[in-house]
């Protein structure tokens, strides 16, 4: 070998060696971190990134809490059934229930072996309707049981087959904070089986709101193609927390709801349903949880600013290396 080809395969052997030396630094905890740095103080600083125009969210707030407070939860369902049919009515694309609940008060009042009355064997009526229309997705979560089997947490069985796709008209409510517990990413689905009902609550809200049928492998959506794979795509908020548009649940069960501005400007957009008094645990922990005051998110704003990202193509910039739903989370039979 001459001095010519000797020295050109020491140049490719140490570009080769550099390349494979980025390659493995890029995929180290310490290069993330400096991304999510970056990542965070980028949201920071820029405060309201753009203005949302596709989701509202609908507060369970202190204001509803109190005007609900003579009904626990379980009775919820006739209160929800008036709020989705004000939002309905308001022309709304799509409403997603962020409430994850397993029991109906009808099987509620059976196990206490009341006596039989028509009350008790038809109070969920009015929410049976609602979820009947075929514009509803309601939440589930996966869980890992002890055995380290995954399993969703399903709505009542009477709910559950009212639904005019079943289990696909759920949508997985699951977020996944990176290791410093802050949420900038989501999974589209957490499995590529179309078999499984694995895509995401957001996910799910914006393929209703874009006309898509969940049922295939991928979608276009705003530019963007999203396949149904458990890969991450990162949350393009739309700034800090309050910036979404959000109404009171009390407000949509009020006679003259349909009448006021607040109401009217939900023609259009997704609405989703979800806690926000001031004492819920469902609050989080993102890119605009730096500084000072480190103010957390309710999860059902999270879930509107991912329904913004899809919808306004804003999920196509950024996403870390090697993170699979498998990856972090293990394999989803």
């Amino acid at each position: 070998m001459n001095l010519r080809n000797r020295k050109l395969l020491q140049y490719f052997a140490v570009v080769a060696l550099a390349a494979a030396f980025a390659a493995g630094v890029a995929r180290t905890n310490w290069v993330r971190s400096l991304e999510n740095i970056y990542y965070d103080y980028w949201h920071l600083l820029s405060g309201v990134r753009y203005q949302p125009r596709h989701t509202v969210f609908v507060s369970i707030d202190d204001e509803t809490l109190a005007a609900l407070k003579d009904d626990p939860l379980v009775f919820w369902a006739p209160h929800f059934a008036r709020a989705m049919d004000t939002l309905a009515q308001a022309g709304v694309k799509a409403v997603g229930l962020d409430v994850l609940y397993q029991v109906s008060a009808e099987s509620w009042l059976r196990k206490l072996e009341l006596p039989d009355s028509a009350a008790s064997r038809n109070f969920d009526s009015p929410l049976r309707a609602a979820l009947a229309k075929g514009d509803k997705i309601l939440i589930t979560q996966l869980v890992q049981t002890k055995g380290g089997k995954a399993q969703l947490l399903l709505p009542p069985e009477d709910h559950l087959l009212l639904l005019p796709a079943g289990t696909h008209d759920l949508g997985i409510g699951n977020l996944h904070p990176d290791d410093d517990k802050r949420v900038r990413h989501f999974y589209p689905s957490i499995t590529s089986d179309p078999a499984f009902p694995g895509i995401g609550f957001a996910m799910q809200l914006a393929l209703r709101a874009a006309g898509k049928d969940a049922a295939q492998n991928q979608w276009q959506i705003a530019g963007s193609v999203l396949h149904r794979e458990p890969k991450s795509l990162p949350i393009g908020y739309t700034g800090p927390p309050g910036t979404i548009p959000t109404v009171s649940m009390n407000v949509l069960l009020q006679a003259d709801a349909l009448e006021r501005p607040e109401v009217k400007a939900l023609k259009g957009k997704v609405a989703i349903i979800a806690a926000g008094n001031a004492g819920s645990s469902d609050l989080h922990f993102t890119p605009y949880s730096r500084g000072l005051r480190s103010v957390q998110m309710a999860g059902g704003e999270i879930h509107a600013n991912i329904v913004e990202s899809i919808l306004s193509g804003r999920c196509r910039s950024f996403a870390p290396t090697g993170n699979s739903f498998a990856a972090r989370h293990g394999p989803v039979p």
